[in-house]
């Protein structure tokens, strides 16, 4: 997000030239205009102890890390032959003074003269000449007019003051958040537009035909206007807090506010239910106060921007009891919400409040997107030629999710290192980490192995204080204290100070920020792994339940890609007891991760897992068809067997489990528990996603005709558009063809993809 090339109202330099009153109309424009161009600090210092500075404006040097002061002295006369009241006023800019309500002693270091009208050419070498020790810069109508132009357009439009100036702070906060929270340093690649779609489901249906699931791509904004609740979920990295910025900038300019008529409002979900208890009328209060002051928003529409909605642990009761008060405050229609999450509910536990909004999912790079992007980041990146063909070919593109931060993480670990591609993505986190914490930094040698090492010891240490006690972010005073702890038992032969300023110039993962007092991860991807790290370096990962809580789950998932073999952690994992269905089935999806995670553990013991994925699929569907389970039972049985597959085959189809599907169903047929066709049912599916020519051939091996008639169903849908090659489901094929002829069996089985299970007296299993 960039400063826009706004096009200049034809009568905005005399607008400008119009401003004669300095207290009542130019001060407050000039304070939007320097709050808008991203000042750290700016205070309104006129009056009888303004020591000749109207502003103070407090700026900081990236490049050299310093902290300079501006002085501002407004003016709404023409600057001409006589100075001497400017003169005055940079005298006394000169003088040492308090900022802060008196907590802090500075000194001006520059000054700028701005005036509504023009600046003589002798009076601006006048003063430069008397002054010449001093940085004076002027600033005169047509420069002040160009300035408001870029800065706070909104100026010259007919927008209430105060509203006018929150859509200033909003967008310039927006954008800074959006600079400090970027992982690629160069602002030269453009963002990647990935695919907004609905949460549409497809299912089987009684007219013989498998409905594909058709991805319609949205565009948010429209949809935004048009619906009141929307809850977008996305991957890990795929850029859901983007997203956001990106709605937030939009609905900031002041063109779409004079159409739509739309007032933003950005603030995390952690904010959210701990500062207003998850009120939306307590948000509107405090943060548009002062909008309210002049402007009556009962009759605007005001979206609230929630992201993250999974960073807070919360049960399952608990967030759907939030969810429905934050969708009961749409009901009236001023209240728009727009809230992003990482996957946290399955089909089998969706919450009321989510069955009434608006679901949308950001869609996983094409492969085509993903190479697109690279080449785009390689090319600012200067990486040429075969090294790009070869991370194009390498197992890696397959193995990594397709998302914008695993793109961005390698583009900048190969132009950096140009060491080996990493295997995997947790492989991948650790190489960019131990790079953007200095390990590879040779020209320090030893010296910088050990920075490398108490950076990241502290860095681990804030990661777990942040995760275990949900805190997004601490304040550099904390940041310092957690260094003293640190170095207070130990010789490092390194200040407190020293530290302290290697973690804020390695700022690639963790942004420290101390105009406002913050300290904070760039992506919580980063704390995750590093906990992770953390816990397995002190000998203090256990596996336990919280593996199938959205929460903890990607920590789970980098410790057993930390371990790589891990095979006492997996059979642990195996054997924790689940406290419901809704964890039994979490259970299941989870497992797939954390054994691509852990790919170097003996197969023996992946292919354990797939099994026992496969069982508590097969069993769990069998429970919920026999109403003996209360998941899903206000669903048809087809449209709860096409979901069951549907995750199971997204889950498992790897070509590294593979031979653990197959072996999972050789086990599963020999011991033909009860629910046997089923779980063959769900590994065939992963395997037919695979390419296997004899497709369902386990299923039909083992039970041919009794095949169970919801399962011969779903065969029949699955391969009908297929060349069938197998014999067996071939005759399954023809079966259900014959049946459906029978206009009576027909109608029975149309209530096995129309009618909830719960309804469903007595369906038919087989025939």
């Amino acid at each position: 997000m960039s400063i826009p090339s706004n096009p200049l109202p034809v009568n905005a330099k005399s607008r400008i030239e119009s401003i004669n009153d300095e207290v009542k109309d130019l001060h407050p424009v000039l304070g939007r205009l320097f709050r808008a161009m991203g000042y750290q600090a700016v205070e309104y210092t006129h009056g009888p102890t303004e020591q000749g500075a109207d502003f103070v404006l407090t700026d900081f040097d990236q490049r050299l890390r310093v902290t300079k002061y501006i002085g501002v002295i407004a003016k709404t006369g023409k600057i001409l032959g006589s100075t001497i009241d400017i003169e005055n006023q940079i005298v006394q800019c000169a003088s040492r003074r308090f900022i802060e309500s008196g907590k802090k002693e500075i000194r001006i270091s520059s000054i700028i003269v701005v005036t509504s009208k023009s600046i003589s050419h002798n009076a601006e070498r006048s003063i430069h000449e008397k002054y010449a020790t001093q940085n004076v810069e002027f600033i005169d109508r047509d420069r002040l007019t160009e300035l408001i132009n870029d800065y706070v357009p909104e100026f010259w439009h007919d927008i209430p003051s105060d509203l006018g100036e929150y859509l200033t702070y909003i967008r310039v906060k927006n954008e800074n958040n959006d600079r400090s929270l970027s992982i690629s340093n160069n602002q030269n690649v453009e963002y990647i537009q990935q695919d907004i779609v609905r949460h549409d489901e497809s299912f089987y249906n009684s007219k013989n035909r498998h409905i594909k699931n058709r991805r319609e791509v949205v565009n948010l904004e429209e949809e935004i206007i048009e619906n009141r609740f929307i809850f977008i979920e996305g991957n890990v990295g795929s850029g859901k807090s983007k997203l956001l910025r990106r709605m937030v900038d939009h609905f900031s300019n002041t063109e779409v506010y004079k159409e739509k008529n739309v007032i933003p409002i950005f603030l995390t979900f952690r904010e959210l239910f701990d500062n207003y208890e998850c009120d939306t009328e307590k948000v509107i209060d405090t943060v548009l106060k002062n909008v309210k002051r002049d402007l009556d928003i009962s009759k605007k529409k005001v979206v609230i921007f929630i992201d993250g909605f999974d960073e807070k642990i919360l049960d399952y009761d608990t967030r759907s009891e939030v969810l429905d008060k934050i969708r009961q405050s749409t009901e009236y229609g001023r209240i728009h919400i727009v809230m992003t999450s990482r996957y946290l509910f399955t089909s089998a536990a969706t919450p009321n409040a989510l069955k009434i909004a608006t679901r949308y999912e950001i869609s996983p790079l094409s492969m085509k997107q993903l190479i697109k992007y690279l080449e785009k980041l390689c090319e600012s990146f200067n990486i040429h030629g075969r090294l790009l063909e070869d991370i194009k070919k390498s197992h890696l593109m397959r193995d990594i999710p397709r998302s914008p931060i695993a793109a961005i993480i390698l583009a900048q670990l190969i132009q950096q290192t140009g060491q080996d591609l990493p295997s995997n993505l947790t492989e991948l986190y650790a190489k960019y980490i131990e790079l953007t914490l200095g390990r590879w930094d040779m020209q320090k040698g030893m010296r910088s192995q050990k920075e490398y090492e108490i950076v990241e010891n502290i860095l681990m240490e804030f990661a777990t204080q942040s995760i275990d006690n949900e805190i997004q972010s601490i304040t550099p005073t904390a940041l310092r204290d957690l260094i003293s702890n640190y170095c207070s038992s130990r010789q490092l032969g390194i200040s407190e100070g020293e530290i302290y300023n290697l973690i804020k110039e390695r700022g690639d993962i963790i942004v420290i920020n101390e105009s406002v007092g913050e300290v904070i991860f760039k992506h919580r991807s980063f704390a995750e792994f590093l906990y992770a790290k953390y816990k397995i370096r002190n000998q203090e990962y256990t596996v336990d339940n919280r593996a199938f809580n959205v929460y903890w789950s990607n920590i789970h998932f980098f410790s057993f890609g930390i371990l790589k073999d891990a095979p006492i952690q997996l059979r642990k994992l195996y054997e924790i007891p689940t406290s419901d269905d809704s964890e039994r089935f979490l259970k299941s999806l989870y497992i797939s991760d954390y054994l691509m995670a852990a790919y170097q553990t003996p197969y023996d013991v992946i292919s354990e897992g797939v099994e026992l994925a496969a069982q508590i699929y097969g069993e769990l569907y069998s429970d919920i068809s026999d109403g003996k389970s209360p998941l899903l039972n206000n669903l048809p049985k087809m449209v709860v067997l096409y979901i069951f597959q549907l995750l199971f085959r997204n889950n498992y189809s790897y070509d590294y489990l593979k031979k653990a599907l197959d072996s999972a169903g050789t086990n599963i047929a020999a011991k033909n528990p009860d629910f046997a066709a089923y779980s063959l049912f769900f590994l065939d599916t992963a395997l037919v996603e695979e390419n296997r020519e004899g497709n369902f051939q386990m299923l039909m091996d083992a039970c041919g005709t009794t095949v169970p008639i919801d399962l011969a169903l779903a065969v029949r849908h699955e391969t009908k558009d297929n060349k069938v090659t197998y014999e067996g489901v071939k005759k399954n094929n023809k079966r259900i063809q014959r049946i459906l002829k029978d206009k009576s069996a027909s109608t029975s089985l149309a209530k096995l993809y129309d009618i909830p299970m719960s309804k469903l007296v007595s369906g038919i299993k087989r025939r």
